[in-house]
């Protein structure tokens, strides 16, 4: 059900929502406040695309889930570590948004043939967010 990609999709959202607040506040190094702010550029940018999800969702006539444990049954976006170095968090991350880009691309791919604009575009401005925030994070970590 094509939905329920959606509802995935949200989920993961959320994973990686909690994983850079975190790693915003644990953050360390020299760069620390660079990282800092960039962290809360991206975890404010994802809480407008959740809401873009979720008010996605709901156009379709589904119910978004409504608890945490719900979400994480979702959700295949590993859980943050605080115990990880400034650089390994950006790591993390950086990984993070690649599996979220492909689990965009795989939703956008089911939704192509369908006449569902709602979906298309919101999918469509999702890749090109995920897109610069992986480049930021690339651009950060440590050659």
């Amino acid at each position: 059900m094509k939905n329920q990609e959606l509802l995935n999709l949200l989920a993961n959202y959320y994973a990686i929502y909690i994983k850079t607040h975190c790693y915003h506040w644990n953050i360390t190094g020299e760069n620390f406040i660079s990282l800092h702010k960039m962290l809360e550029d991206q975890y404010n940018k994802l809480a407008q695309e959740i809401d873009e999800i979720a008010e996605c969702i709901r156009m379709l006539g589904e119910k978004v889930p409504v608890s945490l444990s719900k979400m994480a049954s979702l959700a295949k976006i590993s859980d943050p570590n605080e115990n990880l170095s400034s650089s390994f968090m950006l790591k993390d991350l950086y990984d993070s948004n690649i599996n979220l880009l492909e689990m965009i691309t795989k939703v956008f791919q089911s939704y192509l043939e369908s006449s569902n604009l709602l979906v298309q575009d919101l999918i469509a401005k999702l890749v090109v967010s995920r897109k610069k925030e992986i480049w930021f994070l690339e651009s950060s970590l440590s050659k």
